[in-house]
């Protein structure tokens, strides 16, 4: 597949070694990933051609390409076994005038050197001994692997022509060995890989419609006096699973196929097209494999498998007829979704694509997917909403991402929705989409604030306790965080992520919770920095300053700083709080503690005018006067002048 500059013209036609692409203008290619796609044993060789522009193609089977526009800016050209078709316009030379090439950055190669005669005895020359060596080491291993025939008679006289391509030692990326050779891959385990023959779904079946199909793979089942045909039985089987009918070949396998000698590998495919997973089964550490046993083993796993062979994996998926490709496509690109690998999941996309666009609700549900992955979140959800609010055969799928990607990022889900899920929980009961079903149920609760019904169905699906924990320490409200969040001493906490365990402390310590709090930043023997700092604040929260100092021990920094100055507070040792707010410039804590420690010098100098008037007030002596009527007088206005201050006082004091 070529992902071309906008709309342009294109030419294809035949080459001696192969085929010759012809664009129009002066393109660049990128054939860096060509090969995880295709094997060389089909494609020998892809280049650039340095003169003519054109992109040059060997082959290395009997095959002929079949291209075509899939949109006005991607070109495909399948390579097809057998024959081309009668009067294919592409097995003509490519026409039109030679345009050159002058992008920058592609690779020349040399021109060929011209024939000219070679005369044998200049094989003698010392000069070309260690050419002649090699020659004949690199033809006798030739032919011991099966891949030179030596001629037992010399052709006749006349000039040596120089072969095409002719090397002496190994072509990187190349493996010299017979056509017919067994292949010779194994598993991690040392366990010999399943080849491509044994699992070539694509020559189980036909282009005739599936009655027709049927009825000739059913014909041959019973042999003579109606015993269960073992031939017969395997054809019927693998018809089946071309046809993608994995729950009848089960069937058939159970009943009639104990003595298969492929039971196992035709069993787990028959899973894997019926419950989307076989574990254990015949693809068991498969993954690693360069044959289409890789694929079959990601499938199997339904998590996918981390070391799968993902060249393989891509390349026996676009073999694979269109109606499996569509069947088995979403929950692959899933797969390698899950994981990141979102250029994975994008090429499975484009092999379901290649044959137009496709209606398939599970397929739509793949592309919302990986265009979240690719951060076009407006046009998934939008998709994810549409597919979610459509009943039929793909409205349970779309309804759990919906409410996953609305748990996600944070917003509420509508009861209408709640309501869906619940019912559609029910209809699936015992099904494979149960548990994923019952998670969005009780995810889609939360969301909607009713976290009494989320918590009292969590037990049914454990793999949504720790997303029900994070929606309640993000979005829930103090009641029923007061009423979930509160664990009894000693009792194990919920498996949750340690950001969810630290949001819920936060919100407890601010609620003057520190007891509670604690309990959720347990065990210290993992804390760090900002875990001991909370830890502190919870002590503070319930009143123990000593602890909280022994949480702070040689911690550094101003949040530390800042907790220790709260614990000489509780501590009452108000003049070493206020020293600390001072070496923080933090102006308010200073007052605040000088007030406490009755600083009157300090407040009298640096506090605002009503805590300086009373400081003022508290320092000065009682005054004195000669006479008791003026002493009364003196009197008097000091206590007029208290009486301001104090009301000054009151009203710059917030009630707390």
């Amino acid at each position: 597949m070529l992902e071309l500059d906008g709309a342009q013209g294109w030419q294809l036609g035949r080459t001696a070694d192969g085929y010759a692409l012809r664009l129009d203008g002066t393109p660049r290619f990128d054939l860096t990933e060509v090969y995880r796609l295709i094997r060389r044993d089909r494609l020998s060789a892809i280049w650039a051609d340095p003169e003519t522009g054109e992109l040059r193609l060997g082959l290395g089977c009997a095959c002929h390409a079949q291209p075509f526009a899939f949109r006005p800016d991607i070109l495909v050209i399948d390579l097809h076994d057998g024959p081309p078709p009668d009067g294919s316009a592409f097995e003509n030379p490519v026409t039109g005038v030679v345009l050159p090439l002058q992008a920058k950055g592609v690779a020349q190669r040399p021109k060929a050197r011209p024939a000219r005669p070679m005369d044998l005895p200049q094989l003698e020359d010392p000069a070309l001994t260690g050419l002649r060596d090699a020659l004949l080491e690199q033809l006798s291993r030739g032919v011991a692997r099966g891949v030179v025939d030596m001629a037992t008679e010399l052709p006749t006289a006349g000039p040596l022509r120089p072969l095409a391509q002719m090397r002496v030692g190994a072509e990187p990326g190349f493996d010299a060995a017979p056509a017919d050779r067994e292949e010779g891959h194994l598993t991690g385990d040392g366990s010999r890989c399943m080849s491509d023959a044994q699992l070539d779904v694509s020559g189980w079946g036909s282009d005739q419609p599936v009655a027709a199909q049927m009825a000739a793979g059913t014909a041959g089942l019973l042999g003579e006096f109606f015993a269960p045909d073992e031939a017969g039985i395997g054809r019927a089987l693998r018809q089946l699973l071309y046809l993608g009918f994995g729950a009848e070949a089960l069937h058939l396998l159970r009943h009639f196929g104990s003595g298969l000698p492929d039971r196992a590998i035709l069993d787990s495919m028959a899973r894997i097209m019926d419950d989307g997973q076989a574990q254990d089964g015949a693809f068991a550490g498969m993954a690693p494999c360069d044959t289409a046993a890789a694929l079959w083993a990601t499938l199997a796993a339904p998590q996918g498998v981390p070391q799968a062979n993902t060249a393989a994996v891509l390349r026996s998926f676009s073999a694979l007829p269109l109606h499996l490709r569509r069947h088995l496509g979403p929950g692959l690109a899933e797969r390698f979704l899950a994981r990141g690998e979102t250029g994975v999941a994008r090429a499975i996309r484009d092999a379901i694509l290649r044959a137009g666009p496709d209606s398939d609700p599970a397929v739509q549900l793949m592309n919302a997917e990986l265009d979240m992955a690719q951060g076009q979140t407006a046009t998934a959800e939008q998709a994810l909403a549409d597919l979610a609010a459509e009943s039929g055969p793909g409205h349970a799928d779309a309804m759990i991402a919906w409410v996953e990607q609305l748990v996600a990022t944070g917003r509420p889900v509508d009861p209408s929705t709640v309501t869906t899920l619940a019912a559609l929980s029910q209809e699936h009961r015992g099904g494979t989409r149960e548990p994923a079903l019952q998670r969005a149920h009780i995810l889609a609760l939360a969301a909607a604030g009713d976290f009494d019904s989320a918590f009292a169905l969590r037990d049914q699906s454990p793999g949504a306790e720790a997303g029900l924990w994070t929606i309640l320490a993000e979005s829930g409200p103090d009641s029923a965080l007061l009423a979930h969040g509160i664990r009894p001493a000693g009792e194990l906490l919920p498996d949750v992520t340690d950001a969810t365990r630290t949001r819920i402390a936060e919100r407890l310590i601010r609620l003057g919770l520190g007891a509670a709090a604690l309990h959720w930043l347990q065990p210290e023997t993992t804390a760090g920095d900002g875990h001991r700092l909370l830890a502190a604040e919870a002590e503070l929260a319930r009143r123990d300053a000593r602890a909280a100092l022994r949480h702070l021990a040689g911690l550094p920094g101003e949040a530390a700083e800042s907790l220790r100055a709260k614990a000489a507070l509780q501590l009452g040792d108000a003049a070493m709080a206020a020293t600390a707010y001072e070496q923080l410039d933090d102006r308010p804590g200073q007052l605040s503690a000088a007030k406490l420690a009755e600083d009157w010098a300090q407040l009298a100098a640096d506090s605002p005018p009503p805590w300086q008037s009373a400081a003022v007030l508290a320092t000065e002596p009682l005054p004195t006067a000669d006479g008791a009527l003026a002493r009364a007088n003196a009197l008097i206005a000091e206590s007029s002048a208290a009486r301001t201050t104090l009301t000054g006082l009151l009203a710059a004091t917030p009630n707390p």
